[in-house]
């Protein structure tokens, strides 16, 4: 009975030491020149594939280590590596990247037009920017 008890004590300092470690961590996402949140940002905890996204209003939430290394980033932006040491939120200002953002590739299924290149795995039309513009 002492061994079971012994044996259970253990584990619950071991344990309870683990989750102690972890805490969440609330952040806002927003661009860094009009201050204007960006929704769907994403947010990797590094060498993991652990993450979230952010909220319509650029916040988020993710249960961290004070050892974790943050990995924000979002389309047309210049990612950011944040550690998160003993901060219980962070505010997040990215930087836009108008030259990562060359082409924007679009996929979709419901046509009743005949496809222009057939031969692919999936259909392709290839649409001009003029084209895009008509449509408003």
């Amino acid at each position: 009975m002492k061994q079971i008890l012994l044996i259970l004590s253990f584990f619950t300092l071991t344990l309870g030491g683990t989750f102690a470690q972890q805490r969440s961590i609330l952040g806002k996402i927003t661009d860094g020149k009009d201050s204007s949140p960006l929704a769907g940002a994403s947010v990797l905890i590094k060498g993991t594939q652990k993450g979230t996204t952010s909220n319509a209003e650029g916040g988020f939430t993710i249960s961290v280590k004070p050892e974790d290394v943050l990995l924000i980033s979002f389309v047309g932006y210049e990612r950011q590596e944040l550690k998160v040491g003993t901060q219980t939120s962070l505010d997040v200002k990215l930087k836009s990247d108008g030259q990562n953002l060359v082409e924007v590739v679009v996929i979709g299924s419901r046509s009743s037009q005949a496809r222009t290149n057939i031969e692919t795995p999936v259909p392709v039309d290839v649409i001009t920017s003029k084209e895009i513009a008509a449509t408003g």
